[in-house]
């Protein structure tokens, strides 16, 4: 699911940067025309039908459905470059849609925890989708991996959450914008702001009341304290080896923490 649903965004990417670029107001470019003729008869001749295959809900594909219909029906016609982009931004976010619903749909209940895609998961990924896709796909792997009865180890499930932290904490709070604060400083012995230090840049940005801040930052307290020393050597010293292995209780609990942080930063709510 996850190479078809990458390879259609793509070229959804491609198109919406071709349309950028043209220069009239009305799309008369018969190329580029032919172009979304071409993606739109790929999505239902190839993609859709491997895609309902994991996800066999007709309402799932009714937005991206309704999305690349128009998208024909313009290309039949003069359309304006507005009314294309606009299209083609809506068949992202149907594909996003989708993408979270056959997740959901592949998930099998979980004996331990909630592991389900609850409607915060559901949130924070289309969020993610827009603002950094790496985190999203980190944050998705996370969830699929915990859904996954027979998994015996956690070990790539805690770094693809933590990662989709990292990232989503990296594109909210560039490293230089933050050491560009007013009196900040460095923790001993590192060489950039941690990870507090950069949800507290994007809380004190927002305003966010002090006893908002200090319960969000206990949060990423307890995401060091238990991902444990295997996790620092992943991130301080690259190693293949690594000491001490999370079970799935602990990979569950250090989601939920993620997951209420990023529901923070991002203003998502379920």
């Amino acid at each position: 699911m996850n190479d078809a649903v990458s390879s259609l965004r793509r070229k959804l990417d491609v198109l919406i940067g071709k349309y950028n670029k043209t220069r009239t107001t009305v799309v008369n470019r018969s190329a580029i025309r032919e172009q979304t003729r071409k993606v739109v008869i790929e999505y239902f001749t190839q993609y859709r039908p491997g895609l309902f295959q994991q996800c066999k809900n007709e309402l799932s594909f009714q937005p991206l459905d309704a999305s690349m219909q128009k998208l024909i029906a313009y290309c039949n016609a003069r359309t304006s470059k507005t009314k294309y982009l606009e299209e083609l931004k809506a068949a992202k976010n149907g594909l996003a849609t989708l993408e979270i619903e056959c997740l959901r749909a592949a998930s099998d209940t979980p004996a331990i925890g909630q592991t389900t895609l609850s409607q915060q998961d559901t949130a924070i990924m289309q969020t993610l989708n827009d603002l950094c896709l790496t985190a999203c796909k980190s944050y998705q792997q996370g969830l699929h991996d915990l859904s996954d009865q027979k998994r015996r180890s956690w070990r790539g499930t805690v770094t693809e959450l933590r990662e989709a932290l990292r990232e989503t904490l990296n594109q909210m709070a560039p490293d230089d914008d933050v050491k560009a604060q007013a009196g900040f400083k460095l923790e001993q012995d590192r060489k950039g702001p941690t990870m507090k230090q950069k949800v507290v840049f994007i809380l004190k940005n927002r305003e966010a009341a002090s006893n908002e801040i200090k319960t969000t930052k206990s949060h990423v307290d307890l995401i060091e304290e238990k991902t444990g020393a295997f996790i620092r050597s992943v991130y301080d010293r690259s190693s293949a080896s690594t000491h001490g292995a999370p079970t799935r209780d602990e990979a569950i609990s250090i989601k939920n923490h993620i997951a209420l942080i990023l529901s923070e930063l991002l203003q998502v709510r379920g």
